[in-house]
């Protein structure tokens, strides 16, 4: 007895707390380290919850607050906030440490080479504009003759050469600069024989504006904030999704598209109804369906041998309204008794 006592002392029996009794504070329990691992896990429950009611009920920051004016937030905060927008512009390339790279040995070699002319920039086409860019036609009568034609084919074929307008450009300053030079020395030399340079008329321009217009979008304004959504990203459509735009906004081959999609459905619409025609006929053959009486009908109608009532004579309309029929039927009543009296 006197062990067990001592084994007692030595290693004393934790009383749990059982979930009937009342007033247990758990986190007092929990910092004598006399709790249970269910018990510690309910705790810690508890309290993630008691910490989200709180951030529930609590005021929300700015960024959760929708549209925020300057005075509804701190100053400065929106430098410190992540902010996602969209952009009618494409999102510039990353600088990587590759393409850093890159650059500097492109920077190098043109020292290197003491190549330090301005690099013309470059923009990338846009293959859509292509395909929608339309010729220019000229709707003025060609000022070139027939026979201005047929020299430069000739040129062309002969020569192995044909002649452009930069060329006749030169030619026609290589004669001005020739006349001048001739007129020069004329005048060192005997002048009162040679007569004025011939001064050339002025010309009328009638196909020059008469009014330069400005436009209506600012200089500022780049071409690419001017375009919409549609024309910076890709249209990805699921199938059978439908885009709300009337006839007008549709371009050419959008609206040829509509209509072969129609016809394509009221050809489908139609093979359809035959088909189910041909299968009633076939599982009810007989006038027993409906279709059966109407391919009948017009078989009959078609033939040639049988002609409808209004084909027959003397089956036109005689009355017009009821008052000419009534007329008619009282004529000859009184007709029959007169007939009826006189023979007796």
């Amino acid at each position: 007895m006197k062990d067990s006592d001592n084994d007692e002392e030595e290693y004393p029996t934790i009383k749990r707390a059982k979930p009937d009794e009342e007033n247990v504070d758990e986190e007092d329990l929990a910092e004598r380290g006399i709790m249970s691992s269910h018990q510690r896990q309910r705790l810690r429950l508890q309290k993630e919850i008691k910490e989200l009611e709180q951030e529930a009920i609590s005021e929300k920051p700015w960024l959760l607050k929708g549209e925020v004016r300057s005075a509804a937030r701190p100053e400065n905060s929106l430098l410190e906030a992540v902010l996602d927008y969209d952009r009618p512009v494409k999102a510039a390339p990353v600088i990587t440490e590759e393409v850093s790279i890159a650059l500097e040995e492109m920077i190098k070699k043109r020292i290197l080479e003491d190549d330090f002319d301005d690099v013309i920039r470059k923009f990338a086409g846009n293959e859509q504009d292509e395909k929608n860019k339309l010729e220019e036609v000229s709707m003025e009568k060609s000022k070139e003759g027939l026979g201005e034609i047929y020299e430069k084919e000739y040129m062309k074929t002969a020569m192995g050469f044909e002649a452009d307008d930069e060329s006749k450009q030169d030619q026609e300053e290589i004669e001005v600069m020739f006349k001048s030079l001739c007129w020069k020395l004329d005048a060192l030399s005997n002048y009162h024989f040679t007569p004025k340079p011939a001064v050339k008329e002025l010309q009328v321009k009638p196909a020059v504006p008469a009014i330069a217009m400005e436009e209506v979008v600012p200089i500022s304004v780049s071409d690419a904030n001017l375009k919409a959504p549609e024309e910076v990203y890709d249209k990805k459509r699921k199938r059978g999704e439908a885009v709300l735009q009337s006839k007008e906004e549709m371009t050419q081959s959008e609206r040829k598209a509509l209509r072969n999609a129609k016809k394509h459905a009221r050809r489908k619409e139609k093979r359809q109804r035959e088909f189910d025609e041909r299968l009633v006929a076939k599982l009810n053959p007989g006038l027993g369906n409906k279709y059966e009486k109407k391919k009948m009908l017009e078989s009959i109608a078609g033939a040639k041998n049988i002609t409808t009532g209004k084909q027959i004579e003397g089956s036109s309309k005689q009355f017009s309204n009821s008052k000419e029929f009534f007329s008619r039927l009282q004529d000859e009543v009184q007709e029959k008794i007169r007939n009826a009296s006189s023979s007796n």
